[in-house]
């Protein structure tokens, strides 16, 4: 197995807001990672008040790496 050393990957955020009222809150974030082949794609769900949050991730099949995400 071949490992590299000192590689670290870049998630870029594309998108963000808040949602709720004053008594609940959440933040939504929507990351992604460019890698082979196209896009890993991560959605977390952070409430206030909360001990975890909810999150996703998927991988977008985008070969040339053609996807311009807009906010």
């Amino acid at each position: 197995m071949n490992h590299e050393q000192g590689k670290s990957c870049s998630w870029e955020t594309i998108g963000e807001s808040s949602v709720g009222n004053l008594f609940s809150r959440r933040k939504l974030i929507t990351r992604r990672l460019k890698v082979p082949s196209g896009w890993l794609v991560f959605h977390v769900e952070r409430s206030s008040g909360s001990m975890s949050d909810v999150g996703s991730l998927t991988f977008l099949p985008d070969p040339n790496h053609e996807w311009r995400a807009t906010s």
